[in-house]
């Protein structure tokens, strides 16, 4: 989580997102899986930029 955290200090759309996602999903795997989901999308865009 610690990658993931330093990660959100230098997006702040992942961020938003993120926080978007803890909202509507309140079961924890469920948010989790999300996270990892839109880190990778992030990091994609990232590579392409």
């Amino acid at each position: 989580m610690i990658e993931i955290e330093f990660y959100c200090e230098n997006n702040s759309i992942f961020l938003s997102i993120v926080e978007k996602t803890k909202k509507i999903l309140p079961n924890d795997f469920a948010y989790y899986y999300n996270l990892v989901k839109v880190l990778f999308f992030n990091i994609n865009i990232f590579i392409i930029l």
